[in-house]
């Protein structure tokens, strides 16, 4: 079908008559387009036409030859647009339906995070914060996605993101990330300098490249000691140094502590959204004698149902379900047991935090200690063994 034809409308005739060869040779050298020409008779032919050559020329030609045409099919866009001649309602309604896919299918329907290696948790969530800020969220039309800016944004804002890409596909918006330090490629230098502990060690392994060591394995040597001297002999240092760590943390020994309790009062709201709105549903919770006000006092659940379609795409649309359940602070009396126990806990999360995570724990020790001051702290000391990134020093 031929796309100018149909657009301006065109008409499937039959012409008959004792001589339809000399109609059609007529309508040819008055420059009337004609296709799909077949015989349907030993007098006839089926052919194609404009709409617009039918009207103004085929009655003379007909009065000239002899023939009468008859029309089997009217074809094209102004035939299908006179279908709606009385049926205004349903014309605007299509109109309105394809304004509407219009418009979604130029909108965010859903942002994907895809984590690769090394991305935790807390790189999730950072760049979801980031997405919020530069809104990037469903609902947002596709143009006012900036992906290049916002890869930026994310891999500035986490350094220990290596590689982070945002692309469009259909209307998805996808959040590749690697994890590992990206770092910048080391210029060489041939200036002299020295190797200097960065803080205090148990010397265990010493592998040196250039220059001279100054201690021995198993000397403990002090934060700020040079460990390889190079700027004497006038070269650069080199060297692999492996020594013994330790790490600790004090915790206070609490006899009490706060912690958080259920009143047993709850409550579920729910609501449905498009995109980013959301419409509360009709509940008991609209009742003002069965509304609950927790204020800040509570914690929330929510769950988020998307709807989709058979084959598992996920649409922007669904039902979330907030669950409130209302808190105290409640003061919480410990004995000696769970007071040194609160307070291990406490200790290990610290210590977990100061040690690094290229380090080997060896061993750890626990204590319980009582300052001058008369407070009661938890002890713990942990023995590690890692590799020591030297400090240097290129001036004496």
């Amino acid at each position: 079908m031929k796309i100018l034809p149909y657009c301006f409308g065109y008409v499937q005739i039959e012409v008959r008559g004792a001589c339809p060869e000399k109609w059609i040779n007529i309508a040819i050298r008055r420059g009337i387009q004609l296709w799909d020409l077949t015989r349907s008779g030993n007098d006839a032919f089926r052919l194609c036409l404009p709409l617009r050559s039918y009207r103004k020329n085929t009655r003379s030609i007909c009065k000239k030859v002899g023939c009468r045409t008859r029309v089997l099919q009217r074809k094209g866009f102004p035939f299908f647009v006179r279908r709606f001649k009385y049926r205004k309602a349903l014309a605007i309604s299509i109109l309105l339906a394809c304004a509407l896919v219009g418009l979604l299918s130029s909108m965010v329907w859903s942002v994907e995070l895809v984590p690769g290696e090394g991305v935790t948790r807390e790189n999730l969530l950072a760049a979801e914060k980031i997405l919020g800020q530069t809104g990037v969220r469903p609902g947002v039309f596709l143009q006012t996605v900036h992906t290049r800016e916002v890869a930026s944004a994310i891999l500035q804002d986490q350094k220990d993101l290596s590689w982070v890409l945002v692309r469009r596909k259909g209307t998805k918006i996808y959040v590749e990330m690697e994890g590992g330090v990206q770092t910048a490629p080391e210029v060489p230098s041939n200036a002299p300098c020295d190797l200097a502990a960065p803080k205090d060690f148990e010397l265990v392994k010493c592998t040196v490249f250039r220059g001279t060591p100054l201690y021995k394995v198993g000397e403990i040597v002090h934060r700020g000691q040079v460990v390889v001297s190079g700027l004497e002999q006038g070269l650069r240092a080199s060297a692999e140094v492996e020594g013994r760590t330790w790490y600790t943390v004090r915790v206070p020994v609490q006899e009490a502590v706060e912690q958080i309790e259920k009143t047993g009062r709850s409550q579920t709201r729910s609501a449905f959204f498009l995109f980013g709105l959301k419409i509360p549903l009709p509940s008991k919770t609209w009742l003002p004698w069965c509304k609950k006000d927790f204020g800040a006092n509570c914690t929330k659940t929510t769950e988020v149902k998307y709807w989709s379609f058979p084959n598992g795409t996920r649409l922007p649309l669904g039902v979330t379900y907030t669950k409130e359940i209302e808190t105290k602070v409640a003061l919480r009396e410990l004995d000696g047991g769970e007071a040194l126990a609160y307070a291990r806990i406490q200790g290990m999360h610290l210590l977990d935090e100061k040690v690094p995570d290229t380090a080997e724990i060896l061993s750890t020790a626990s204590s319980v200690k009582r300052l001058e001051n008369g407070t009661q702290v938890y002890e713990i000391t942990a023995e590690c063994l890692e590799r020591i990134n030297m400090k240097i020093v290129d001036k004496l």
